[in-house]
């Protein structure tokens, strides 16, 4: 039974992220490009690319050695499900750190506004005052 050929992925995202701004849309890697970083270093069999040559790879291969294989994909696949999990939940930390960091930056800027302002102000009532 020759092997799944994955489907295409040009980028366009389905479901939920139809909401998604296209400029933000653009800056997201793709599932293929997700899914090849993460599983190139667990089993490049099941790298994009690669998934459209097994059937010429593997052709000879016993049923002994097909189901080796199999076990195979299957161990990298959970593996894969991990290494996702963790590049999710490390993505996730680096924007909310990221955004944490522009938050207080802003809020810096917002408070230093709001010094000159009164600044500027305390020194237009002294003006008037004459003081």
């Amino acid at each position: 039974m020759p092997m799944p050929n994955p489907p295409k992925d040009d980028g366009a995202q389905k479901g939920a992220q139809k909401q998604i701004h296209p400029a933000i849309q653009k800056a997201m890697p793709t599932g293929s490009q997700v899914h090849d970083a993460l599983m190139a270093p667990i089993d490049a069999d099941l790298t994009t690319e690669n998934l459209q040559t097994l059937d010429a790879k593997y052709a000879g291969e016993t049923p002994d050695e097909r189901r080796k294989r199999s076990d195979r994909y299957k161990l990298a696949l959970q593996k894969y499900d991990i290494a996702f999990l963790a590049w999710v939940n490390g993505l996730n930390e680096k924007v909310n750190q990221y955004r944490q960091s522009v938050l207080a930056y802003a809020e810096k800027k917002s408070g230093q506004i709001d010094v000159d302002k009164m600044t500027n102000l305390e020194s237009k009532i002294s003006n008037l005052t004459g003081e």
